[in-house]
């Protein structure tokens, strides 16, 4: 690609630059701090939207020259197309078709390869040297590396954000299968371990293991001696019920004459108080008694109360008559006149009679009852002589030995069932573990095929190729320590590492770098800033190749910086030089 012109006004140190490029070489030179550097970033800023001073776009209005409201700049191509930036809004804009970032970004600055990462200098590889990661291809290439067919179907729509993410996937997969066997065997995964590892088998139960057959016919004896012992059981319950209720129907029987008697001792008493009562009742209420044996005692009381000789026969015999009416009667009251006495009494009398009332139904109770008991007793005919029944307590302790004889052969039965299921556990558990250990190994084989040294190390090898060749050549050309990238991503320069070489050491392997990436690229643009770090020598080779590159079409534009004080008194006719000063470009007679 070749640059026409750069315009640049307010940005960083340059106030105004306007550079017409008429050589496919454009050296700027100057003292320091004349904006050189400036002039390099504006260019790379509006070619690839990348600046280097500052990270964030809020920070770009430091990039404004100071005094300046703002700032920006226009590159433009051969063919009029234009790159734009401006600052401090931060809007780059590039024609439709004019390449931007990728690989013009290292081109226009050899430093930035070697400051990414591993994995972004892979990935920018692929993409420069074209080498494409295709799902086709990489199922083929983990085909031949044994990986297994359903899992490689189950990684490859990772490929979409490249092999770390699909090596991960695979390395995640493993690590549950690790996970999962140490599930299965309670153990610590190893893959030495597993690979014959086995679920120990359960010791097996002493003796033959008995059959259900046994256990049937045990249940059925178990059932008869059970069957038994009910029935002599129930017999025995029977008489000792029967036996138990006779003694008790006997001395029920038995209080039939004390219940007799005291029946008749209690309707005495009551037949003996009860005219008291009345007669208390009469006494208290003035009223007359009725009936002939009272009227004859009316008759006597009146006898007596005659005036006659209280001596008499007659007299005495009233007398004792009317006592003895008295004595079994009560008193014989006046009709009319009620006695107080009688009245405070009666209520004790009453209350005698009724607990005299109460002890005759109470005993007309006892004797029913005990009368109804020697019907039951009489009508209980004395057992005959009983057959004799079996020992219900060896029947008893024959029965709960046949049931532990149960107990002990069902043990035994599932003692053996438990052990063939045991067995089978065993078994399964050792299938399982191997399954996982399986899964382990492919899901391991697919990661390793994933690994940077697997298939991403086959293809970047591939990649490789191209850009270490490329590398060599330019050593050739300049003389300089050969330049080389490892399949680890590691930069060397005479197989000394990047990071150990000196200061002109890293520029000139920068430099390789942005050629071999401008030339495999096709883009032919290169910026090379810091030239005066080169020893005289140095940059006399620097021009001479640089000048053959342009010579051979492999280089189209190349801007070179550098701190001189003055501009070189030779150029070959492919170069021209610009006196930098102050942020701006002197005429080559004001500089001289």
């Amino acid at each position: 690609m070749k640059l026409a012109r750069i315009q640049i006004d307010n940005f960083l140190g340059a106030h105004r630059i306007d550079a017409r490029l008429t050589t496919p070489v454009t050296l700027f030179a100057g003292p320091n701090g004349a904006a050189k550097s400036s002039i390099g970033e504006a260019v790379r800023m509006a070619i690839t939207g990348e600046t280097v001073r500052v990270k964030l776009k809020k920070e770009y209005g430091a990039l404004v020259t100071e005094g300046a409201k703002a700032g920006g700049a226009l590159v433009t191509v051969d063919d009029d197309r234009t790159y734009a930036f401006n600052v401090p809004g931060g809007e780059v804009k590039a024609d439709d078709g004019l390449p931007t970032g990728g690989a013009i970004a290292v081109a226009l600055n050899g430093q930035q390869f070697s400051t990414m990462s591993s994995d972004e200098r892979r990935t920018f590889l692929f993409q420069l040297t074209g080498v494409k990661i295709k799902q086709d291809d990489v199922r083929e290439r983990m085909v031949k590396r044994a990986c297994d067919l359903p899992k490689i179907e189950a990684t490859l729509p990772l490929l979409r954000t490249g092999f770390p993410s699909a090596c991960d996937f695979a390395k995640s997969k493993a690590t549950e299968a690790k996970g999962a066997w140490r599930t299965i065997t309670g153990e610590t995964y190893g893959k030495v371990k597993a690979e014959g590892w086995a679920a120990p088998a359960p010791d097996a139960p002493e003796g033959d293991a008995p059959s259900t057959d046994e256990l049937a016919v045990l249940d059925i004896e178990i059932a008869n001696a059970n069957q038994l012992v009910g029935q002599v059981s129930a017999q025995v319950r029977s008489r000792t019920e029967a036996a138990a209720k006779r003694s008790a129907l006997a001395e029920k029987a038995g209080r039939v004459p004390r219940a007799t008697e005291a029946l008749e001792y209690a309707r005495k008493e009551l037949a003996e108080y009860e005219p008291k009562v009345v007669a208390m009742r009469e006494r208290a209420s003035g009223t007359a008694r009725v009936g002939l044996l009272h009227s004859l005692a009316y008759a006597l009381a009146g006898l007596i109360d005659l005036p006659q000789d209280i001596g008499t026969t007659v007299y005495k015999n009233a007398v004792a008559v009317m006592d003895e009416y008295e004595e079994e009667h009560g008193e014989l009251p006046q009709e009319g006149t009620a006695d107080v006495d009688a009245i405070a009494s009666l209520p004790e009398f009453e209350r005698g009679l009724e607990v005299m009332q109460n002890a005759v139904k109470n005993c007309e109770h006892d004797l029913a009852d005990a009368t109804a008991a020697k019907g039951q007793f009489d009508a209980l005919a004395a057992p005959k002589k009983e057959e004799a029944l079996p020992d219900l307590n060896a029947l008893q302790a024959n029965l709960t030995k046949l049931k532990a004889d149960r107990t002990t052969l069902q043990s035994k039965i599932t003692a053996a069932s438990g052990h063939a299921a045991a067995v089978a556990a065993a078994k399964q558990k050792t299938a399982d573990a191997a399954k996982h250990h399986a899964d382990v190994s492919a899901w391991t084989v697919v990661a390793d095929a994933l690994a940077p040294d697997g298939i991403p190390g086959d293809l970047l090898k591939e990649a490789l190729k191209p850009v270490n060749d490329g590398l060599l050549e330019e050593a050739g050309a300049t003389d300089w320590r050969p330049v080389s990238i490892s399949p680890e991503m590691d930069i060397t320069a005479a197989g000394r590492p990047y990071a150990l070489l000196s200061e002109s050491e890293k520029w000139r392997a920068d430099a390789m770098i942005a050629v071999t990436v401008a030339r495999l690229s096709g883009i032919k643009i290169l910026m090379l800033d810091r030239v005066d770090v080169l020893d005289l020598p140095s940059r006399s080779k620097l021009l001479g190749w640089v000048h053959a590159l342009v010579i051979s079409g492999e280089i189209e534009t190349a801007l070179l910086f550098a701190t001189l004080k003055a501009l070189p008194s030779k150029l070959p006719a492919s170069m021209a030089a610009h006196w930098v000063q102050d942020g701006e470009i002197v005429e080559l007679k004001e500089a001289a």
